[in-house]
This record gives structure tokens, C-alpha cells and sequence, in this order.
């Protein structure tokens, strides 16, 4: 489904929507389920093709049956994603987060995020951010790394603001690759006897 302008924001409040900040009660972020493919199918229709050229670093006009199974199906440990969903009578996928561990080692893993045209500015790339370096930490990930478009200003600044001890680790091409470091989640208080 190709890229229409006029679905870029719900109601044409793109304005308005750039201007407010995220009240996340209008949101349920939770896990990714294999059913949010059709979210993500339908989200073509409001997500700009620069959107998605900054999320998959290539152009983006479908997904095949095997990268909406790749995307939704995850294990929940080496491979997590939440989505953020807009709540209303029909549904809109408004950001994902995710990371994917390394193969070869697990304490690392490679982090990605989308917020769909509509959703941005809005301070929901922080919070999909922060929650995913949360379930990192608590899966044990040790280090989010995130391979970044240089032009890509705004993912650079979210990564510095959002992931305290965020450095630079290499540059290619045209791409700089970032890690942060993933605090381990503290452990749960001892009740009193």
C-alpha cells in the first residue's frame, strides 16, 4: 500500500499533533503480538517513505510476508519490540522500539526505533526509547547499539538524551554506529520480616 499524504495525520491534525506533547493514557504500549501486522501494513498509508528510508535504511513500499513474520513474532528475550498503539475505535500504530541481540554475544544488542509521521515530536520516541533500555536491562543486555543515518539529527540527539553514557563507537559510510550502556535492573527490595 503506497504512501498517501493525505492519511499522514489522523483527522489532518499534523499541526497540532507536532505542537502537543505525548499524553500516554491516548496510547497503549505494550509487547508486539503477531496480529499487529496488520497495524503494521496499514501504517504505510501515514508513514512517509523518509520515514521509513531512516528506519530500514533503504526504501520501503511493502513488507513481504517473511519481514511482517520477522518483525512480529519475537521471542521476548533476544528479540523484543513494543508498540505503541493510539486508542480509539479503529487503531493506529503510532511507534515501535526494539532490539535484537547479537548471536554471537548477548550482552549486546542492536537497538531500532519508528514513530510514524503523525506521532512525532511528541516526546513518544523518549518514552519508547526509555522502556526499551528498561526490558533490555532486565533481560540483561548489557549494551544498546544503534547504527544511525548521519544526517539523521533527531535519532542522534534522542540516543544522547534519552541513553546516558551514549558514545560514538564508528563511522561508514555515511552511518555512525552508537553505544549506551545498559545498567543492570536493580534487584527487587527485601520485604521486612
Amino acid at each position: 500500500m503506497p504512501f498517501d499524504p493525505a492519511l499522514r495525520s489522523p483527522a489532518g491534525a499534523q499541526d497540532a499533533a507536532d505542537a502537543r506533547p505525548c499524553r500516554l493514557s491516548e496510547f497503549e504500549i505494550r509487547p508486539i503480538r503477531p496480529s499487529d501486522a496488520a497495524l503494521i501494513v496499514a501504517a504505510m498509508c501515514y508513514t512517509s517513505p523518509e520515514t521509513y528510508y531512516r528506519r530500514f535504511h533503504m526504501a520501503k513500499r511493502q513488507f513481504t510476508s517473511a519481514e511482517l513474520k520477522y518483525l512480529t513474532e519475537v521471542d521476548g528475550q533476544m528479540h523484543v519490540a513494543l508498540v505503541a498503539v493510539q486508542r480509539g475505535e479503529q487503531p493506529l500504530l503510532a511507534a515501535v522500539a526494539r532490539y535484537a541481540a547479537l548471536p554471537s554475544n548477548p550482552l549486546e544488542a542492536e537497538l531500532a526505533i519508528c514513530v510514524h509521521d503523525p506521532f512525532r515530536r511528541r516526546g513518544l520516541g523518549a518514552t519508547m526509547l526509555r522502556r526499551l533500555h528498561d526490558e533490555a536491562s532486565l533481560r540483561g543486555v548489557r549494551r544498546l547499539r544503534a547504527i544511525v543515518q548521519y544526517d539523521n539529527l533527531a535519532m542522534r540527539e534522542l540516543l544522547y538524551r534519552v541513553l546516558q553514557g551514549t558514545r560514538v563507537d564508528s563511522r561508514d559510510s555515511g552511518e555512525v554506529q552508537y553505544v549506551s550502556p545498559v545498567a543492570p535492573a536493580a534487584a527487587p527490595a527485601m520485604r521486612a520480616a
